[in-house]
């Protein structure tokens, strides 16, 4: 069976929200553990990945980071968790992605 393989937008400023997207990350992964997941944050939902207030997603979820929001805020990679990719554009990797055939979410 083909692993099913899923793009989250997430653009949440809001820490109160944090929570919610791993739970479903959590949950996603725990009814379907082959999946693959990538989350993609543009705007003020980059700092749910800086160093010091960030995340914990789980192993093996990846994180692409907008690079025109970086440049926007001030912020370097260095600022940034381990393991980013930072993307030129998060709005224009989600379309590609979904294009490939990733299913999106958005919690």
């Amino acid at each position: 069976m083909t692993a099913h393989r899923v793009v989250i937008q997430w653009n949440e400023s809001d820490q109160t929200k944090w929570p919610l997207m791993v739970n479903n990350i959590v949950h996603l992964l725990k009814a379907m553990p082959e999946a693959e997941i990538k989350v993609i944050s543009f705007g003020p939902g980059i700092f749910a990945f800086h160093k010091e207030r960030a995340i914990e997603l789980p192993a093996g979820v990846q994180v692409g980071i907008c690079q025109n929001t970086m440049r926007g805020t001030n912020t370097s990679e260095d600022q940034l968790i381990t393991g980013i990719q930072v993307v030129p554009s998060g709005v224009a990797e989600i379309v590609k992605l979904q294009a490939d055939g990733w299913i999106y979410l958005r919690p």
